[in-house]
């Protein structure tokens, strides 16, 4: 699965756009939705700086992303459902580990 197919996936799931996540913005809901698409992108088995490049930002910023994710996955039930129902629909997606 490409880079480009994760982040419409999580745009879609996430009620923004692809153009957000790619920009600057650092709302809450976009941040959120950039750092998740990171994750799957990086649980597919790109390199960080692949997906630093598709997301025109540094690898520590995916670095940061997939810890982010990871450690919500543990420990916040709101984020866990969120990647839960993104998996159920996306079946590629599901089983990824860090």
């Amino acid at each position: 699965m490409a880079i480009g197919d994760i982040k419409k996936i999580v745009a879609d799931f996430m009620g923004t756009t692809v153009d957000e996540i790619n920009s600057r913005n650092r709302f809450k809901n976009v941040a959120l939705a950039r750092q998740i698409a990171m994750f799957y992108s990086y649980l597919l088995g790109n390199t960080q700086e692949e997906v630093a490049e598709k997301f025109d930002r540094v690898h520590t910023n995916v670095t940061h992303a997939v810890k982010k994710v990871k450690q919500w996955r543990e420990c916040d039930h709101e984020i866990r459902a969120m990647l839960e129902g993104i998996e159920s629909e996306y079946p590629q997606l599901k089983g990824l580990s860090c």
